[in-house]
């Protein structure tokens, strides 16, 4: 077996999941996730481990990883082997699948690029038309300036000031 669930090399590190998770980012080690179980290579327990105690004694996670790193070797992940002739016709098959997709986003990719270069055609002659029926037009007519609007005062006669400051006629209106 060349891989450990990363569940269990944390029970074997005796730490939790999710520091198993940040501590394997820190190492570099490679992970993979099968189904809703990641998995870590064989042998990334010891290195959990050793980042365990380094934290422990006092040290920084990321000064741990590097001492980790440059100490230890990486475990790495041999990927299985197709080992029947049942998976090299199951591999085959796929590329042949492939393949087959391939080609036909190539013929896609060609139809589109001949669309584009036909709708290019059309933009070019509307803009050529648009530009005859511009210069047949009149020139735009001339702004005038716009005038600033300036407030009149209105004058209250004398006594009519007196009045309204002295009657308050507001006040003097019923109210509902």
């Amino acid at each position: 077996m060349n891989r450990i669930p990363i569940t269990e090399a944390a029970k074997l590190a005796g730490i939790t999941r999710e520091q198993a998770r940040y501590w394997s980012r820190l190492l570099d080690l490679e992970m993979i996730k099968d189904g809703r179980v990641s998995y870590l290579p064989a042998g990334s327990e010891s290195l959990l481990l050793a980042m365990a105690q380094a934290v422990k004694s006092g040290q920084a996670p990321a000064v741990a990883a590097s001492e980790i790193k440059t100490t230890f070797a990486a475990p790495v992940i041999v990927p299985k082997q197709p080992e029947t002739e049942q998976g090299n016709a199951e591999l085959t098959a796929r590329l042949n699948d492939l393949e087959k997709a391939v080609l036909l986003l190539v013929e896609s990719n060609q139809r589109l690029s001949a669309e584009n270069k036909s709708m290019a055609a059309i933009i070019s002659r509307q803009n050529t038309k648009l530009d005859t029926i511009a210069a047949r037009l009149p020139a735009p007519p001339e702004v005038a300036p716009i005038q600033k609007i300036h407030k009149t005062v209105a004058k209250v006669p004398l006594f009519k000031r007196i009045w309204l400051e002295l009657f308050n006629p507001e006040s003097l209106r019923a109210t509902p």
